[in-house]
């Protein structure tokens, strides 16, 4: 399942008669949410790095060419998508009745 959520949430969103679409679209909406969230902290902290390097009197330099920057964040969608595909296959087979064979999801 994506982050964030429970057979039995997913089940009981498919009892309320959301259409498998619907779901596909939560399961990436959440791998696309957590590769942003990741890409945008390791930015971040790439620029920390760049800006503090020269400070520390090593001989080194960090260079960030857009170009790079962009075939990550294309390299970390495509794995995004690939990797919601267990899930997105789980949510398909999920059972409705399992929300009241469980109970509800705290």
């Amino acid at each position: 399942m994506g982050p964030g959520a429970s057979q039995s949430e997913y089940g009981l969103l498919k009892a309320l008669g959301a259409r498998g679409r619907v779901l596909y679209g939560v399961v990436l909406a959440q791998a696309g949410l957590s590769v942003a969230l990741g890409f945008l902290a390791a930015l971040t902290f790439t620029a920390v790095l760049a800006l503090a390097l020269p400070a520390t009197e090593l001989p080194l330099s960090l260079s960030v060419e857009p170009a790079a920057v962009l075939n990550v964040a294309l390299i970390a969608a495509v794995i995004a998508g690939l990797s919601s595909l267990l899930p997105v296959r789980q949510v398909a087979n999920i059972d409705p009745a399992i929300v009241f064979k469980k109970g509800m999801a705290s």
